[in-house]
């Protein structure tokens, strides 16, 4: 059997297992990971060179990693499906986060102080059996008390954020940022070789550290406190003319930079390099709390032309996110249904030129450069941070001009 029959072969008996637990998807695997796809959040865990020689060699060890892999995957499905209900009404609960904060302290406090306090242990990353699983154990009373504070700290940003203030460093508590690169080719996969450049891979884990050329700020973080996770782009199952991509999330102290004014610049060139060197066709750099799906602080988006890095902002910043309103889509929609209003979408801003892309952009502050044949570049300033929020939206109106517009309504882009 050879490496690449037996992990389509993987794939599939695990397809199939998770069937019959009632998990829906597809399950691919590559290299040291194992994705499930579709129907739900994407999730994904980690696989061991030992096992997969293993399951290269015996029939019987496949049947087995197959049936680990399912209960693993399926645990996270379901585990991301509640974080993802959870978080659905996220810019709701942003408008009222002041008064919220508020009663959610005096409980914390009321508990942090009038009830008695065990020990307990903490959610890890271990090996389990085959592969790398998060083991969910019960957290401690401290990281229980941290990821409150966090959530808490990120909706004040949220609130501050869309009422036109700006960020600092002391803001980075509960946000990640990430880089979304899809490709039009099929080979923009996490297990690409050129990531290498850019980051380490830590032993017996799916985490990396960041050391790209020409970012000091990000090289010299403490690897402790802070992490990379290279996972695959959801987006590009349901994108028209994506058939690959990466999602590149930066976590804990690795944040701070985008966060301040000038470092931001960092984030910029590894983004700008990572496009070029992944060949990308798309892409866009943006900050979200960690418990929620919104983007709030866009900075770049990239497309072949114009109208495509135009797409990319409205997609990820507002119809993905859920920002938006698009026709057709409720309050809670799974991915794939986002597959018809994002085609609609690249017909309707693809012919837009440079000169009209300026005019749409100018009330939020934005810019846009284009390189004639080879891409275009969408850009806005730090601060305010609303305004890529803001150009999205804007945007999205005249695609979009009512709530009960449909989808494939012709709305004019100009005024």
């Amino acid at each position: 059997m050879n490496t690449t029959d037996w992990r389509a072969e993987l794939g599939t008996k695990t397809t199939e297992i998770l069937g019959r637990y009632g998990v829906a998807g597809r399950v691919e695997v590559e290299s040291r990971l194992v994705w499930l796809i579709g129907n739900g959040p994407t999730v994904e865990v980690g696989l061991t060179e030992a096992d997969a020689s293993k399951a290269a060699l015996s029939p019987a060890e496949l049947k087995s990693l197959a049936e680990r892999l399912a209960r693993d995957l399926s645990r996270a499905r379901h585990a991301a499906s509640r974080e993802s209900g959870s978080t659905a009404g996220w810019l709701a609960w942003a408008k009222v986060v002041p008064t919220l904060s508020v009663v959610a302290l005096g409980v914390w406090m009321a508990f942090r102080y009038l009830t008695p306090h065990q020990q307990t242990t903490s959610s890890t990353w271990s090996k389990k059996g085959t592969h790398l699983s998060q083991v969910t154990q019960i957290p401690s009373a401290r990281s229980e008390e941290k990821q409150v504070l966090d959530d808490q700290s990120c909706l004040r940003t949220v609130t501050r954020i869309q009422q036109g203030g700006t960020v600092t460093p002391l803001d980075i508590d509960g946000w990640v940022v990430e880089l979304s690169l899809v490709s039009t080719e099929k080979d923009l996969l996490p297990t690409a070789t050129p990531l290498n450049d850019y980051f380490h891979l830590r032993p017996d884990s799916i985490e990396r550290t960041h050391h790209a050329a020409n970012t000091p700020r990000l090289n010299q973080t403490d690897p402790q406190r802070a992490a990379v996770l290279v996972s695959k782009e959801p987006l590009a199952t349901v994108s028209p003319n994506a058939a690959s991509g990466i999602l590149i999330t930066w976590r804990g102290q690795y944040v701070t930079p985008y966060f301040h004014e000038g470092d931001r610049t960092e984030y910029l060139k590894v983004a700008d390099s990572l496009f070029n060197a992944l060949h990308a066709t798309q892409g866009a750099l943006y900050a979200r709390c960690i418990q929620g799906g919104a983007r709030y602080l866009g900075s770049w988006f990239r497309g072949p032309t114009v109208g495509a890095a135009l797409w990319m902002l409205v997609t990820e910043m507002g119809v993905v996110s859920g920002s938006v309103r698009v026709p057709g889509l409720g309050a809670r929609f799974a991915l794939e249904s986002c597959e018809g209003p994002l085609k609609y979408l690249a017909e309707t801003v693809g012919p837009i030129t440079r000169r009209k892309a300026a005019y749409l952009l100018s009330s939020s502050g934005g810019f846009v450069s284009e390189r004639i044949g080879q891409s275009a570049t969408v850009e806005f300033p730090f601060s305010p941070a609303n305004r890529a929020s803001l150009a999205s939206s804007a945007i999205a109106h005249k695609v979009w001009p009512t709530a009960d517009s449909r989808v494939n309504s012709v709305a004019p882009i100009m005024p």
